[in-house]
């Protein structure tokens, strides 16, 4: 329930953003890394899916054959590795767009907040949407192998 309540939490302000603009223009306003951070995304929700519909039979068919368990250890190395990299290439766009911020103000003789904001808002997008995929694999590799531990026993 905590757990829960702390995702919730940390996703309202996408939420609430949402409202007044796109995820697709978020996207776009995110800068090139943002690319990665969908492929990222992509196969983590992927994986996710897959380990979820083979719990799902597994608790179904009341299982506990080895290659039950070979097919949830499948691929959560993986998992675990999106979890590790989605920040850093978040933090990979919060170095890009500072780098834009910088560049426009070197390049302009009068300086506008709007100029510096366009920077700092894709550093920032970049960084929530690499800590988003974070938490949700990790959260998803804590949970598949927390089952797959009670399975075992």
């Amino acid at each position: 329930m905590k757990k829960t309540f702390l995702i919730f939490f940390l996703t309202i302000p996408l939420i609430n953003y949402s409202n007044t603009e796109s995820i697709k223009n978020l996207f776009y306003l995110g800068g090139p890394v943002m690319w990665v951070l969908l492929i990222l995304s992509v196969i983590s929700t992927a994986i996710i899916i897959e380990k979820i519909i083979i719990i799902l039979i597994g608790k179904i068919k009341k299982t506990k054959n080895p290659n039950f368990l070979k097919k949830i250890n499948k691929n959560l190395d993986v998992l675990k590795f999106i979890a590790n990299i989605s920040p850093l290439a978040g933090f990979l766009g919060t170095v890009t767009g500072m780098l834009n911020s910088f560049k426009a103000i070197s390049e302009l003789e009068a300086i506008t907040p709007k100029i510096v904001a366009k920077g700092i808002f894709e550093a920032l997008i970049t960084t929530a949407f690499g800590l988003i995929i974070s938490l949700t694999s990790l959260l998803a590799t804590m949970f598949i192998e927390k089952f797959r531990d009670n399975t075992n026993e």
